[in-house]
């Protein structure tokens, strides 16, 4: 939610009731959230846990990030409904989307860098991901050839 201050103080952040405020520098603008639960540990959390710990130890080439930095700025500057911020998310948004259209045969908890790479998954570069329909194409996007 956006936030507006009083007193005319420019920025704010940290903890105030059940908020967290802080400055998204893309967005220009202050953001309140709320304060995240304690949550219980449940077999579905562990699993969560399990597959974003495998993500990020995929950890994408530079020139990949680079890539989907790029196309974040372009689908904002074409006005996509693709409202990320972030490369990061938008790597993990890819790797869902490719879980959703082959449950067959990827399983993002034992997904590999290597199983990627040997089974040419469409996650493998941007360009391959918006040709297989994970992301919506923007002009332009055959440039975007940098491996995982």
């Amino acid at each position: 939610m956006k936030v507006t201050l009083k007193f005319e103080q420019q920025a704010y952040h940290g903890k105030m009731n059940d908020l967290v405020y802080y400055w998204h520098p893309r967005a220009q603008r202050m953001i309140a959230r709320r304060k995240p639960l304690k949550q219980k540990t449940t077999a579905q959390n562990e699993r969560m846990g399990q597959i974003a710990m495998r993500l990020r130890e995929i950890a994408p080439s530079p020139g990949y990030a680079e890539d989907l930095r790029i196309y974040l700025r372009l689908c904002e500057a074409e006005d996509h409904p693709l409202r990320i911020m972030s490369w990061y998310a938008l790597y993990t948004k890819i790797m869902w989307e490719m879980q959703r259209a082959q449950p067959e045969t990827v399983d993002l908890a034992t997904i590999t860098r290597a199983q990627i790479g040997t089974e040419n998954l469409p996650c493998r570069c941007l360009k391959d991901a918006i040709e297989a329909g994970l992301l919506p194409p923007v002009k332009g996007y055959e440039r975007f050839t940098e491996i995982i």
